[in-house]
């Protein structure tokens, strides 16, 4: 995240929030995840945070991987049941569609949203319980229509008796869809059964078609707003176990490409090109590789699968109600081609303590709304083999917001014939300081954390000089800050 555009006023007239993510419940959850009672999607989170004089605009924009969108048509004066327009509505009071309905009446469309516990019949509140709504279609044209069913928790949705989406014991890929060929005047039965557990429930059936998306009308639909906000990345809906997905960059549930898909690149350039500010908010439960973003977006927040409060979260960082203080976990590389074959188990040229190469974004790399100062690194000269030490160095908040800090000290290997690790991490430390503030900061390095591991995997320790390093980042890492890394050199004596 790069601070020359963030934080983002929360006064602006007219903010646009696109991207695949933007409003999706199941991304921020990630996989093998329990079930909270409230979620707040990057949408919700931004709405909440902002003035009410602010306007702000939900469009999808892009599937993950491709610009061909479902367009919606209203249709409901094509759905009909026993002479009435609409859908037989059809209410249990148990899971599985159990008996006779508690309560059966007439619904112009399925569009329904509950929360948690919300009355919806005389004896059924929203939880555990099952619908089934049933209605006969007539097409009005030679052709075809998609339906797209979205449903929390399963779902199954079946066309003159026969079953064409089963969502019904795994629901973890969100809207379904499928289309019907039809002829003018045809009469087709639909009938759409779901059940709901615990937490929020919505189920709804929409129909459309797909049509390319054109980037050009969307930037032109939008030439009065402030901001754009792209929330893109990947999904649980892509990887995961042995999942039923083939699409670019992912096979079965696994990734054959660490890049961002190739079309959220391309309308993150539509944006650009409008000369409008953009912030680019990524989900990911693993490294992507954003070459492109990196030189051309002003402003990327790395958000994950953030969780139940993910929209809040971020809606907190990029209106600058929390100064943000994460750090990678793990290195994010520029392309597929930094990296060996997924074959070669060797840890040549992979991680951050042995890649030789310049790394996107480095593990440990992370920004903040303020500066960290280092200064006054303390440490011995020389010690004796087998001795520890002790470090310590003075930070300072040279700027003008309070924030944390992640202090992270690293040993670089300076002896190219020895076979072992460029560099390791060997400690680290969090902390809080206010503008002006300073802290000392101390490390205990054993004669352990002074070794390699051997070919024969026996701990030795260096001989004759090693570089320390403290700072904010790694001691190669590309600049994030003006003197918030300190290097010198420990010589280590028989």
């Amino acid at each position: 995240m790069k601070k020359i555009l963030l934080p983002l006023s929360k006064k602006l007239k007219k903010i646009v929030v696109l991207g695949p993510n933007a409003d999706n419940s199941i991304s921020i959850l990630g996989n093998y995840n329990g079930t909270p009672s409230k979620l707040t999607t990057v949408l919700q989170g931004i709405k909440e945070k902002v003035s009410a004089d602010t306007e702000v605009i939900y469009e999808k924009a892009v599937n993950f991987t491709n610009d061909t969108l479902l367009v919606y048509k209203d249709l409901k004066n094509q759905y009909s049941y026993e002479g009435k327009q609409g859908f037989k509505a059809e209410y249990f009071t148990n899971k599985t569609l159990s008996g006779k309905p508690e309560t059966t009446r007439t619904e112009s469309e399925i569009n329904n949203f509950w929360q948690e516990g919300e009355v919806i019949t005389k004896n059924i509140k929203a939880n555990h319980f099952s619908a089934r709504y049933t209605t006969n279609f007539k097409a009005d044209e030679n052709g075809s229509i998609t339906f797209e069913i979205r449903a929390d928790d399963g779902y199954r949705f079946i066309v003159d008796g026969k079953e064409v989406i089963n969502a019904w014991e795994k629901n973890r890929w969100g809207e379904k869809t499928y289309k019907l060929q039809t002829k003018k005047d045809a009469v087709y039965n639909l009938v759409l059964e779901y059940w709901q557990g615990e937490g929020k429930a919505e189920v709804s059936l929409q129909t459309g078609n797909f049509i390319k998306n054109d980037f050009n009308t969307l930037i032109e639909r939008h030439k009065n707003a402030d901001a754009f906000i792209f929330v893109g990345g990947i999904s649980p809906q892509l990887e995961g176990e042995e999942m039923p997905v083939n699409v670019p960059g992912f096979n079965g549930g696994d990734r054959t490409s660490i890049l961002l898909p190739e079309i959220q690149t391309q309308l993150l350039k539509t944006l650009k090109s409008s000369g409008k500010p953009v912030v680019f908010l990524m989900m990911t439960g693993s490294a992507i590789a954003v070459p492109w973003e990196a030189e051309n977006i002003p402003a990327i927040l790395n958000i994950w699968y953030g969780g139940q409060s993910a929209g809040t979260a971020s809606a907190d960082v990029l209106f600058g109600d929390y100064n943000p203080a994460g750090r990678l976990p793990v290195t994010f590389y520029k392309s597929d081609s930094d990296l060996p074959l997924f074959t070669d188990y060797k840890m040549e040229n992979k991680t951050y303590r042995y890649f030789k190469g310049t790394p996107l974004y480095g593990f440990g790399y992370g920004l903040s709304y303020t500066e960290f100062k280092y200064s006054e690194l303390k440490i011995p000269e020389k010690i004796k083999k087998g001795q520890p030490i002790t470090i310590s160095v003075k930070v300072t908040n040279s700027g003008k917001m309070e924030g944390e800090e992640v202090s992270q000290l690293y040993l670089v290997n300076l002896d190219s014939t020895i076979k072992a690790r460029l560099k390791s991490l060997k400690g680290f430390e969090r902390f809080n300081l206010k503008p002006g503030q300073s802290t000392v900061v101390s490390f205990n390095l054993s004669p352990e954390d002074l070794s390699y591991v051997t070919e024969d995997g026996s701990l030795k320790q260096y001989q004759d000089k090693v570089q320390i390093a403290v700072g904010g980042r790694q001691p190669d890492e590309k600049e994030k800050g003006k003197n918030n890394l300190i290097t010198k050199t420990l010589k280590i004596e028989k």
